[in-house]
């Protein structure tokens, strides 16, 4: 893996704890750049923490900053679907992305699929075409079975993996805001 690129993506329930102490309030949804041994995280927030419309912020720790996300995919990527990553999580504002939080109309969903089309990886919908402007799902945990569908780039790479942790505890306020209905896993294309 030393010269390899690839991508991780992330959705964390609410509920997921985080390093600094407390937990996620409605979830989260980001993405990881790898080269070799060098790794990216970016993530996208308001720069207050818990508003819900703002100023936002390119976050880069979200990797670690969030202990045991629900889901993850790694896909081995090329160098080009790599850059790509790398440029508009630095810089989404130049790459079309409005850098104004808002939880239902521009959060961290909209940022990491603006990222993930950048780079030429796409939802794959139900009629199998690859839906190039995709903004995602209103919550994070509707984005799981969106991120399966995403055809991996290098099809028999040992880097392709899924992992699922258990779901964090949440308050009835968190599921109210965040459950979805979550259909059967089906293998990832």
């Amino acid at each position: 893996m030393d010269d390899k690129y690839a991508v991780i993506l992330y959705v964390a329930a609410p509920g997921t704890p985080l390093l600094d102490g407390g937990t996620s309030a409605a979830g989260h949804m980001y993405y990881t750049a790898t080269h070799g041994k060098e790794q990216t995280s970016f993530g996208f927030a308001p720069i207050e923490h818990g508003v819900m419309s703002g100023p936002g912020k390119v976050y880069n720790d979200d990797a670690d900053q969030y202990q045991k996300p629900f889901y993850q995919r790694t896909m081995e990527i090329n160098k080009d679907q790599y850059e790509k990553l790398m440029e508009f999580g630095a810089k989404p504002g130049e790459h079309g992305f409005n850098t104004q939080y808002h939880g239902a109309m521009n959060s961290c969903i909209d940022y990491t699929w603006g990222a993930v089309n950048y780079a030429g990886l796409h939802r794959t919908d139900l009629k199998f075409i690859q839906d190039k402007d995709f903004e995602g799902g209103l919550k994070p945990l509707s984005n799981v079975e969106y991120i399966r569908s995403i055809k991996a780039p290098v099809p028999d790479s040992q880097l392709n993996t899924e992992q699922y942790n258990p779901m964090p505890e949440r308050t009835l306020l968190q599921r109210v805001i965040s459950d979805a209905q979550l259909p059967c896993r089906l293998p990832a294309i």
